[in-house]
């Protein structure tokens, strides 16, 4: 799920966690998806009564056109203002969140469940961007021993440490949130 734990010799954890935006993305595959997705858009559209009056060839290239938005992302153009939010693609993309979870859920819960045991030791947080299953011994030599400036600060914004008695998965959480290097400019995570 994008964690690892490790437990060095002098009583210092270390938890990788993969900070990808897959994180953020639902745990559904692709047919459940499109079994969502139909259902999903006719149940927005349903709601307007406008759209129940047109002919229905008109109600099946509304449905089709609406869901290729969906899925692509765009936002829907020619709905009423006070109707686009509702079917607007990020409303789906939650919907999908909250009904099928996603890793970074899962990956809270197994902080929590670590937390009480990881209280009183000392413990260094890691994050990487990578699809890679398990960080390298690479990932650690980087975070403990930066070669420049410029690779300094970039290890430092990767690495939370916390001493004895400080680990919170609610902290751990917040600073997943936070932009890498902690500036306004970092990106939003895709479908939200």
């Amino acid at each position: 799920s994008g964690l690892l734990p490790a437990m060095l010799p002098d009583g210092l954890y270390v938890i990788c966690v993969e900070a990808s935006e897959s994180l953020v993305e639902p745990m559904c595959s692709t047919a459940e998806l499109q079994q969502e997705l139909v259902p999903y858009v006719m149940s927005q559209l349903l709601k307007n009564s406008t759209f129940m009056k047109l002919p229905k060839p008109e109600r099946q290239a509304k449905v089709k056109m609406l869901t290729q938005k969906m899925l692509s992302g765009e936002t829907v153009a020619g709905v009423p203002e006070d109707e686009a939010d509702e079917i607007a693609p990020h409303r789906f993309w939650a919907h999908l969140r909250a009904k099928y979870g996603t890793r970074h859920g899962h990956l809270l819960q197994m902080l929590k469940l670590l937390e009480r045991g990881l209280q009183g030791q000392r413990v260094v947080v890691l994050r990487f961007q990578s699809e890679v299953a398990t960080p390298t011994a690479s990932l650690f030599v980087r975070a403990s021993a930066p070669c420049s400036a410029a690779g300094a600060a970039a290890s430092a914004a990767s690495r939370r440490e916390f001493v004895a008695g400080s680990f919170r998965a609610d902290a751990v959480d917040d600073w997943l949130h936070e932009p890498v290097g902690g500036s306004g400019s970092g990106r939003a995570p895709p479908l939200w």
